[in-house]
């Protein structure tokens, strides 16, 4: 039994014709029948019906189907973290970032990454914390780049810092907020607001019990873009970490609503395993220099 042959019980059972499958993996049809044969003779079972049609899983097929993919998904693991480890030009490096980090932080991320390994292959994931950790953790990204929070430190992840910057509350000019000299989080919360779903954001770590009696819908939010027109017309507000919310206060879209200001601390995280291999360590490094340059380009000020 080997992987190669484990990815040809697969190709074949999606296919449903052994022919189909010979083609798809672009070996002859009578080299795939043997060793499917083989496999069989090894294991005892039918794997598959053969047909006039094509070819149907038996019972125990469908078992070998269900832990061949197990195993190749091991394999696939295995495989991705050698190659990190040993740190390959052309080595493949899965990276998984905050929505509020995509325009102005993964940018300067990937060019530092291209710029020292141009055979670098990368896969950029986009998503909200409660996607990217989960995926961390089964070995699906190498490393992810989010808020940070003392969970995110006791879940026994190597987190290295990356940014830290302070979340705003924007809305536009002609928004009944705008001119308002002191807004308190109960007049806040009167009004449509929106912001990320994580503890720096949500109405309820924030505000607390205000939180709970609040009259104006809250919109919560894993990608914050497509809100954007609604805060543009007036219609929410929107908390943002104040780097994303400067090029909009820059063009006078918006305007920065007179609330308190609050930390917000993003963090490089990976996995014990990971955080050693070059290229991972290196991304780490590279982000939290990124994470210097956009803190000094940042021109808001904290509201108490």
């Amino acid at each position: 039994m080997n992987i190669r042959t484990l990815r040809q019980v697969l190709a074949i059972g999606e296919h449903g014709s052994f022919a189909r499958a010979a083609r798809a993996l672009g070996v002859s049809q009578p080299n795939l029948s043997k060793n499917i044969a083989r496999l069989e003779d090894e294991l005892r079972g039918r794997i598959f019906f053969r047909t006039a049609g094509g070819a149907q899983l038996t019972p125990f097929g469908q078992l070998v189907v269900d832990q061949a993919r197990r195993v190749i998904e091991q394999a696939d693991i295995l495989e991705q973290a050698a190659q990190l480890a040993a740190g390959g030009p052309s080595s493949l490096l899965r990276i998984g970032c905050g929505p509020e980090l995509k325009r102005a932080f993964a940018p300067r991320l990937l060019a530092a990454l291209v710029g020292d390994r141009p055979q670098l292959n990368i896969r950029l994931e986009v998503g909200d914390r409660h996607r990217l950790l989960p995926a961390l953790r089964a070995r699906e990204l190498d490393v992810i780049f989010c808020v940070a929070d003392d969970a995110v430190a006791s879940d026994g992840q190597v987190v290295a810092p990356a940014l830290t910057t302070f979340g705003v509350a924007v809305a536009a000019p002609h928004h009944p907020l705008a001119k308002e000299a002191a807004v308190t989080p109960e007049l806040f919360l009167q009004f449509a607001n929106a912001g990320p779903r994580n503890a720096y954001f949500t109405g309820q770590a924030r505000f607390g019990a205000v939180a709970v009696s609040a009259q104006g819908p809250r919109y919560e939010l894993s990608d914050y873009e497509p809100f954007m027109p609604l805060v543009l017309a007036g219609r929410a507000t929107i908390r943002l970490p104040a780097f994303e919310a400067e090029p909009y206060l820059a063009a006078g879209s918006l305007v920065q609503v007179n609330l308190p200001t609050v930390d917000v601390r993003y963090a490089g995280i990976a996995t014990p395993a990971a955080a050693t291999f070059p290229i991972v360590a290196d991304a780490l490094r590279f982000a939290e220099q990124v994470g210097v340059e956009l803190a000094q380009t940042q021109k808001l000020v904290r509201r108490i």
